[in-house]
C-alpha cells in the first residue's frame, strides 16, 4: 500500500544563488609620498551557463573558491602595491553562489515574491539586479500526488485502514478508480 499525500507545488526545491563583482583598487602615491587608495565594485551580469559552470567547477576567475554547506565564495582584495607619483589600478573578481529555495504553486506561478518578477518555473533561471539564480528541470514536479510511504501489512475495516507495524491509522472519506488503482481519501 502507497500512501500519497497531494502536491501543492509545482517546483519546491533548491537551486543556487550567483554573485559575481569586478573588484577595483586604486593606489595612489602622491609628490609628496601621502598613499591613497579606495575600492569600487562593478556587478557582473552572469548567464545561466555561467553561473552553472561556477557551481560545477568551485571556481572564481579560475581561483579556488572556500565551500561550506550551503555554497562557495572566493573574496579577496586585489594584490597591489604603491608607486611614487603614479594612479595604478588593480583589479580581480569577487564570485560566491548559495542554496536557494524556489517555490511555485503552479506552471504559470511566478517563482519568488518579488514586484514585478516575471520568472516561471520552466525558465530555469531568474536575473536580479545583483545575481541570478538557477535551477535544474530535475526539480520540477509536475504530478498531482508524491509517496510519503510504502507499506505491505494494511488492513481494511468498514472505513479504517490501519497497519499494526507501521502504526498508521486512516479513516476512509471517498474511494475512486484512477488507472486501475483504488485510490482512497481520508481524513486529515
Amino acid at each position: 500500500m502507497w500512501i500519497l499525500s497531494e502536491n501543492n507545488y509545482y517546483i519546491r526545491d533548491y537551486g543556487y544563488q550567483c554573485f559575481k563583482k569586478r573588484n577595483f583598487r586604486y593606489m595612489n602615491m602622491s609628490f609628496t609620498f601621502e598613499k591613497t587608495e579606495s575600492i569600487k565594485q562593478e556587478i557582473i551580469d552572469l548567464s545561466r551557463t555561467e553561473c552553472l559552470a561556477m557551481i560545477e567547477a568551485r571556481l572564481c576567475d579560475n581561483k579556488k573558491m572556500t565551500c561550506h554547506l550551503n555554497g562557495c565564495y572566493n573574496k579577496e582584495k586585489p594584490n597591489g602595491e604603491f608607486s611614487w607619483f603614479t594612479k595604478i589600478v588593480y583589479w580581480n573578481y569577487e564570485c560566491s553562489f548559495r542554496k536557494k529555495l524556489i517555490i511555485a504553486s503552479k506552471q504559470i506561478s511566478a517563482v519568488f515574491n518579488v514586484n514585478l518578477n516575471t520568472c516561471r518555473p520552466n525558465d530555469l533561471f531568474c536575473k536580479f539586479h545583483d545575481s541570478i539564480v538557477v535551477w535544474n528541470e530535475s526539480i520540477i514536479f509536475n504530478k498531482p500526488f508524491f509517496r510519503i510511504h510504502y507499506g505491505t501489512n494494511y488492513t481494511r475495516k468498514n472505513n479504517l485502514v490501519y497497519s499494526l507495524a507501521d502504526r498508521f491509522l486512516f479513516q476512509i472519506t471517498t474511494s475512486k478508480i484512477e488507472n486501475s488503482y483504488t485510490v482512497f481519501s481520508t481524513t486529515d
